[in-house]
């Protein structure tokens, strides 16, 4: 009995054993037949998109399709001669396919592993050693430029105010000179008529009752004529008099208020001399990766260059002078103007004076006018030394200005050249293009939930707005150059990306744009174009890349411009010369590249670049915001005519299974109860359910 027992005791054991064996292949199987259905999803991506882009969607037939074929195919069951001791069935399958190539951390995803055994190699290398090599006297020159412009703009502020100065302390000599000349060039006339007047009214004195009434008459009509003239005389002398002291007072006012405004300035401008000191000592540390002689001539003409630039500003006693001078009018102009009103009230009451005090007192005031006159009034010495002190420290103008006139024509030519590139509308296909281009990554752009920041068009038809622009772009270029090898890996892999990926649009093509001949613009000629600037015109996005273009060579050429005008002796006519020189050859530089797609990086090292380097350059500025991401995809999408929020590059498959129990499925179910068995027993089956995920990424 005991024996018998313990035999059933054993069988029951080894029954649940067998169960329980079977439960956990079960579950080992069906889960490898997910996750190999998982992978059989994602094996059927589209090539013909992976040869184009080399990123992964999904393609081919329906996901339920593929993942319930690979889970017939991995179904646990017997083979032929072997015991069939699993015997599963799937009750369900399916997967559900997301994670789109539309959302930008998925396409990010997928282009930094498609590129990040790539970009190091072909950029790093290949355009960081064409242009590292002249980055530091790029940064250098670029900083002497503006270091320059802001003397320059600050030179001609302080030089307007001294002319202001100079303009004021002329006109008031001149009013004070011209009123009181002539008061008392009269004065002294009247004077010199005082005793013929004395003498008619002594004359009208003695004159008895038997008088000629019509000698009478005569008499009396001269002596007040005479009266009428010197009262007004007078009057004239007291208006001219406290007119003047208040015309002294408004305009030595002013012409302080102009002198202090233009000192200030020069502050501003030896503190510019200061920082330009502290930029030499720098450049005793820069290393230039340039060989020869040429580097060392690039230091020394920077060096030299910024040491200049404390020419330009003026002595402290340059302007206590001129207070001093200005001090000394204003006391002269009061003196001649009280002067003035003193002899005005001599003459005033006529009664009260002598020939001689009258004509002393006219002579003396005709005297000090003239001595005024000749210090302050038109022509004169005071005023003139001033005028000749202005043009010593301004004797370089008119060569700068001549320059930059002609800086300024060179300018104008490369405006016009834009202008056409710019105005080149395309054909109506190409215009509709690009339209749909916007629209679609416009819409992206709202399925990420981000928003686009749009840069202006750039004005080529200011020169100095547009060098400035010049100089801040290529400061970025070269900073994102350096980030991108220290650090800013997605920029660079993503600069290479569009390299390797995306049409650009060939500059022989752009050189017979500009020839008049007729260029198709369709937005698949220039996609890397577009994806870096976003502007729906069919020719917008070429001016903007030639436009950067000629900023970077203008920065290179002004640097070379440096150099080769720095035997001028002002540091102002040096700007001037180089700014031309970069201009002129920074336009001729366009044209080869239009010509040839290779220009020398510098006549001072001669690396060949080309228009691809640049837009690879420029991406590493530009890359990675919303709005270029959403471009990346709204052309591909364009070109491909897939939609990319249905480019699916995720999956997650689910299968219910079951298997049939032989032995005691209502114990197993007792035992289910306690969630050991990892699923259920419906009947004398148990039942699974079992997941896997994968992506592409």
């Amino acid at each position: 009995m005991f024996l018998a027992a313990a035999t059933a005791g054993f069988v029951l054991l080894g029954a649940l054993l067998i169960d329980f064996a079977r439960i956990a292949a079960f579950r080992h199987a069906s889960q490898l037949a997910v996750q190999s259905g998982v992978r059989s999803v994602l094996a059927a991506y589209d090539p013909v998109f992976y040869e184009r882009y080399g990123l992964f969607i999904r393609g081919g037939d329906a996901g339920d399709e593929l993942f319930q074929a690979a889970l017939a195919q991995h179904a646990a069951g017997g083979k032929p001669g072997i015991f069939p001791y699993l015997q599963a069935e799937w009750q369900s399958a399916g997967v559900i396919e997301s994670r789109p190539l539309a959302d930008h951390e998925v396409f990010r995803r997928q282009v930094l592993e498609e590129m990040k055994y790539k970009a190091p190699v072909d950029l790093a290398l290949e355009l960081a050693e064409k242009f590292r090599g002249i980055s530091p006297a790029l940064a250098e020159a670029a900083a002497t430029a503006d270091l320059l412009d802001r003397m320059r703009e600050a030179f001609e502020r302080r030089e307007a105010e001294l002319d202001r100065v100079l303009e004021i302390q002329t006109a008031w000599g001149q009013s004070v000179t011209k009123a009181f000349r002539e008061l008392a060039a009269e004065l002294q006339q009247a004077a010199g008529q005082y005793g013929g007047y004395l003498a008619q009214r002594q004359a009208l004195a003695h004159l008895g009752p038997e008088a000629d009434p019509l000698a009478v008459r005569a008499l009396v009509m001269a002596i007040f004529a005479y009266e009428n003239r010197v009262r007004q005389l007078a009057a004239r002398g007291s208006d001219a008099s406290r007119s003047a002291l208040e015309t002294t007072a408004a305009m030595a006012a002013e012409a302080r208020s102009a002198l202090q405004r233009a000192e200030a300035i020069n502050g501003e401008m030896r503190a510019m001399a200061q920082e330009a000191d502290i930029g030499t000592d720098s450049l005793a540390h820069l290393e230039l990766n340039i060989p020869g002689q040429n580097g060392e001539d690039m230091l020394a003409s920077l060096k030299e260059l910024r040491a200049s630039a404390r020419q330009l500003v003026l002595d402290e006693a340059f302007f206590a002078d001129w207070r001093r001078e200005l001090d000394l009018q204003e006391e002269r102009s009061r003196a001649l103007a009280q002067e003035a009103g003193r002899v005005a009230g001599m003459f005033a009451s006529l009664d009260a004076g002598d020939e001689s005090s009258l004509r002393q007192a006219a002579a003396g005031l005709r005297e000090m006018a003239d001595r005024y006159g000749a210090a302050y009034g038109a022509g004169g010495s005071v005023i003139a030394a001033r005028r000749e002190l202005l043009q010593r420290h301004r004797e370089h103008e008119e060569e700068r200005r001549a320059l930059e006139k002609e800086a300024r024509e060179e300018w104008a030519g490369w405006g016009r050249l834009m202008a056409i590139m710019r105005n080149a509308q395309g054909s109506q296909e190409d215009r509709a293009a690009f339209e749909n281009l916007r629209r679609l990554a416009g819409d992206n752009l709202a399925w990420n939930k981000e928003q686009e920041a749009f840069e202006e068009p750039r004005d080529w038809n200011d020169p100095l707005a547009g060098r400035a622009w010049a100089r801040e772009q290529t400061g970025r270029l070269l900073g994102g150059l350096e980030d991108a090898l220290v650090g800013k890996r997605d920029d660079l892999y993503f600069a290479e990306y569009a390299h390797a990926r995306f049409s650009r649009f060939a500059p022989a093509d752009v050189k017979k744009l500009l020839d008049g001949e007729a260029v198709g613009l369709a937005p698949d000629r220039q996609e890397a174009e577009y994806i870096l600037y976003g502007l729906a015109h069919p020719a917008g996005n070429l001016a903007a890349a030639y436009g950067e273009i000629f900023a970077f060579r203008l920065a290179v050429r002004t640097l070379e411009g440096f150099i080769e005008s720095r035997n001028a002796v002002h540091p102002l006519v040096v700007l001037a010369a180089a700014v031309l020189y970069g201009i002129k050859h920074a336009v001729q530089d366009i044209y080869d590249l239009l010509a040839e797609d290779n220009v020398p990086l510098s006549r001072y090292l001669h690396v060949p670049t080309s228009y691809a380097d640049y837009l690879r350059l420029f991406y590493l500025l530009r890359g990675g915001h919303p709005g270029q991401m959403s471009r990346f995809l709204a052309v591909m999408e364009h070109r491909t005519g897939l939609d990319m929020t249905r480019a699916y590059t995720y999956v997650s498959g689910e299968g219910i299974a079951s298997l049939r129990l032989w032995f005691f499925p209502g114990l197993l179910k007792a035992l289910g109860r306690t969630g050991h068995l990892g699923g259920t027993v419906e009947g004398n089956r148990y039942v699974a359910e079992f997941r896997a995920d994968s992506a592409y990424q």
